[in-house]
Order: C-alpha cells, then structure tokens, then sequence
C-alpha cells in the first residue's frame, strides 16, 4: 500500500452519548481514542467535530444496546451524521481501491465480447464504473442494499440496470438465470462470506458465462468458492493480492476464472 498510515477513508465510531471510540475487547466496551492514526487527513477532522459534539443525548443507546454506532466517510458531514444509520459501503483506502478499479479494467478491457455483463454485490457502483468505460453495452448490477442501489442509479448511466436482489436468499440461485442469461462476463465481489451456494449455480444456471472477475475480502471464503468453481468448469488463470488496509490481518485478493475449454475438460475427465 503506499499510504500504510492516513489512508483510512470511513469508519464507525461507537459511542454512548458520553464517550467516542472504537469497539473494545470483545466487544463489550467502548475503547476511547483521541486520535487515530490510520484515519485520513478529512477523517481524522471527522473525529474532531463528533468529539466536540459531546456529551450528546440522542447518541445514547436504546434497549439493551451498550452503545450507538456513527458511520462516517469522507463524503460525509459530521454535523448531518445520525446515529444507527449505515452509509453505503466504501472501499476503505481510496489509493488502493484506484489499483483495484484499474485491474478490473483492464481485464474487462481486454475481452473482445463486451455485450452482457453481470454483475453480483454491485454496491454503489465502485466496480461497475469500470465495465461502463470497457465498453459494456449492458451491464445487470444485483445489490441488497437500498441505499446503494439508489446511489448506482443515480449516476445515469444508461447502459446499467441497477437491481435490489437478496443475493444470498435461498432462492436467487435457482432464478440466476433470469438476469444472467446472455451474459459472457461475471463480476463479483462479495462480503467475507463469499459466493456460497451462487458458485455452483454460476455454471448450471448461466451457459454463455465465459470470464469471472472475482474480488475477495475473505482467503478462506473464496478458496472455498473456487474450489467448486474449478470443479464446475473455470480454470484459475489469474490471481493479484492486495495491502487494502495496512496494520491489519485482511487483505483483497482479485481473481480471473476462465471457462475451461470442453476439449480439455474431456482431457481432464478421461483422467
């Protein structure tokens, strides 16, 4: 990473009304900080006015909840922020997600079919911007989240239909097919838990797949998936790991699968 310190573009701060901080050990407490020196320059300024906001009532938690949660971004106002409201998820170092942008990029660049793209974990768009400038003429983009679905849509691009879909409910693998058909290109980029039960459906329910991006936060999630991957028809042809968020254990690994040919997958069966 080249900013291993000041990079940090959003977080979530917890406090009681009372104090602000970080999540302690165990999450039982709240651990207060008065700086933070992974935050950048805008964050750290974030930190400064919500302190300045205390002591603050409606910031207290509610029931049994031992604190409240403040998320905030870059894009934010400390002023406007309200407790227990999540913001659309970001990318956490914005240098480091730029490396990422581009490696998608060029790889979608490089295909010579840019008709249908899908794309699952969409967000607010932070990867689709790439397959819009590869030049896809339609790209389907599923996303849980209201809020970033509403974001994506509001970037107007034409070629882009943004969907609420719960990616992970029981049934969306069996209707796979009904957003993917026609599409040679897939692009993912799941939570920790990976693509579960949507590995083995991306090779029954989308016949004309040719080419997978996969963008990972989770190792053991995703060597899970491309084991079943592998096993259902992609070779591995690709991988790129990446520093996304130094001083702690996580890290961003970026996959290219290819659809094996099916005279090597005859090869390989017949051994």
């Amino acid at each position: 990473a080249p900013q291993p310190l000041g990079y940090r573009s959003r977080a979530q701060f917890k406090t009681d009304g009372k104090q602000l901080g970080y999540a302690g050990k165990q999450g039982l407490a709240i651990a207060p900080i008065a700086d933070c020196v992974i935050l950048s320059p805008r964050m750290a300024e974030h930190l400064k006015a919500l302190q300045a906001r205390l002591p603050h009532a409606e910031w207290e938690p509610r029931g049994e909840h031992i604190w409240s949660f403040l998320d905030v971004d870059e894009d934010s106002e400390p002023a406007d922020v309200l407790p227990n409201r999540r913001r659309a998820f970001q990318q956490a170092h914005r240098a480091q997600n730029e490396r990422m942008q581009a490696w998608v990029h060029a790889r979608l660049s490089r295909l010579t079919a840019k008709q249908k793209l899908l794309e699952l974990f969409s967000g607010s768009g932070n990867f689709t911007i790439a397959a819009v400038e590869a030049g896809f003429t339609e790209i389907v983009a599923l996303e849980v989240a209201p809020t970033a679905v509403a974001a994506l849509e509001a970037k107007g691009w034409p070629q882009v239909q943004a969907l609420r879909v719960d990616l992970y409910h029981p049934r969306f693998a069996q209707r796979l097919a009904q957003w993917g058909t026609g599409a040679t290109t897939l692009l993912v980029n799941p939570p920790r838990a990976g693509l579960q039960k949507l590995a083995k459906a991306i090779s029954q329910r989308l016949s004309d797949l040719q080419t997978i991006l996969y963008i990972s936060c989770d190792p053991g999630s995703l060597a899970q998936d491309l084991r079943v991957l592998r096993q259902v028809g992609f070779d591995l042809e690709e991988v790129q790991a990446l520093d996304q968020m130094p001083h702690t254990p996580h890290i961003e690994t970026m996959v290219r699968l290819e659809r094996r040919s099916r005279k090597h997958s005859s090869v390989e069966d017949a051994h």
